[in-house]
């Protein structure tokens, strides 16, 4: 873990990791992935989005994420980030990396939109402060598994770079990484060290704020039973 010294507007200081790792590799568990993360959404809790839609945390050495019941239209996100850089690498270059293991046939008309996530923060945009966040989602459903860059701009959700059909795989390595530049925002997204798409958000909602994580959203139009789970390994990131 690499730690700065960050000098910040005004002359203050502040000292935070610019890098971060986790491999999961510990004891089981159904309630977060350990202390060094925290549970971030609009106005979820931890309790709240456990009690909608099921148990998240580590098994068998992995991050696993599952939906459960039979709640219908769970649409709003929450996730998890990593606390030793949300300091150090809140509204910089950054990327983040996590390879994809497996997803079993979700149950019905059940999908999630899973992945990692990058400027996760509160940002304000004309006068007005929000929660904002790019996210690389594996949108997974009981036909296909893909990749889709979106951005969440404090009220509504917009697609920025749709990678299509067959786009990620099992134990695929995929990394998004986001240079903040004047007036905008450049991604690119690689799968197992290529790039395979590229795109800038110059727009006046672009979030500019914020450190990486995991995010996660599900959709259910209707009430089904069962148990649908996603699981991810080898989590890393850090400034570019």
């Amino acid at each position: 873990m690499t730690v700065e010294i960050i000098n910040m507007q005004g002359g203050a200081f502040r000292a935070g990791a610019t890098s971060f790792s986790d491999d999961f590799n510990r004891a089981n568990n159904t309630n977060g992935f350990g202390s060094n993360w925290t549970c971030a959404g609009m106005n979820y809790n931890i309790s709240r989005a456990f009690a909608d839609i099921g148990p998240v945390g580590i098994s068998v050495n992995q991050m696993v994420w599952q939906a459960t019941g039979v709640n219908a239209n769970i649409t709003e996100p929450f996730g998890f980030m990593p606390v030793p850089v949300m300091s150090g690498l809140n509204g910089r270059s950054q990327f983040v990396q996590i390879q994809f293991i497996s997803s079993n046939s979700l149950v019905g008309t059940r999908s999630m939109y899973i992945g990692p996530t990058v400027l996760n923060g509160w940002t304000v945009v004309a006068g007005v402060g929000g929660y904002r966040q790019y996210r690389l989602g594996c949108y997974v459903d009981d036909t296909q598994s893909r990749l889709i860059l979106t951005k969440w701009d404090g009220a509504a959700l917009s697609s920025l770079l749709n990678l299509g059909a067959a786009s990620v795989a099992p134990n695929d390595i995929i990394r998004l990484e986001a240079r903040v530049v004047t007036g905008q925002v450049d991604f690119t997204v690689l799968r197992n060290g290529s790039s395979i798409g590229t795109v800038s958000d110059a727009s006046a909602t672009q979030s500019r704020d914020g450190s990486p994580g995991v995010h996660r959203m599900e959709y259910v139009t209707a009430a089904v039973p069962g148990t649908s789970t996603v699981v991810f390994d080898n989590f890393s990131c850090g400034r570019l």
